[in-house]
């Protein structure tokens, strides 16, 4: 099986994405664990998921086209939008709070870049600098809060704090 992405929906629910094979299925417990169901599409590389509300989750992949693509749950199943790009590792996401989505991704510069969703809409890509190796991971413990990890081309681990002003550059 392939690596997976597990989130909280809320309090007694429990989300797991994979895409063994690029498939991407999805199972989840609530009071008991659910059946895989396929989400549809063909995915490279490991999905990422967030959730910013209950029942609410948000799933970021890259797609075969090497674009970012997305899919929510509310309630139901949205169908996949494309968010463009072009990756070279699979996407990092997070969520600080209602209505935002922070996602990070390596480019073909092997620079991060970032895309956000504000609550109305998904703001372009914006470079944050670096030279990743893989994907980055992104942590959030407060408002408008993202701890981002990235290992460098130097096989370092690198860190960038971005609710500081000014940001707090790779270190």
């Amino acid at each position: 099986m392939s690596n997976h992405a597990l989130v909280r929906r809320s309090a007694a629910v429990v989300s797991i994405l994979c895409a063994p094979g690029g498939a991407l299925v999805h199972t989840f417990f609530d009071r008991g664990w659910s059946g895989w169901e396929s989400l549809g599409g063909v995915v490279v590389g490991d999905p990422t998921a967030v959730s910013w509300g209950p029942g609410r989750l948000d799933v970021l992949v890259r797609g075969t086209d090497d674009g970012l693509w997305h899919k929510f749950f509310a309630g139901g199943w949205s169908g996949w939008e494309s968010l463009g790009g072009t990756l070279t590792a699979s996407p990092g996401a997070v969520s600080w709070g209602a209505n935002r989505i922070d996602v990070f991704v390596r480019g073909t510069d092997r620079g991060l870049w970032h895309r956000w969703w504000d609550g109305a809409q998904w703001r372009g890509f914006a470079a944050l600098g670096g030279r990743l190796s893989g994907k980055a991971a992104a942590v959030s413990d407060s408002w408008a809060s993202i701890d981002l990890f990235q290992r460098g081309t130097d096989a370092q681990l690198w860190t960038k704090i971005t609710s500081r002003k000014p940001i707090v550059e790779w270190k």
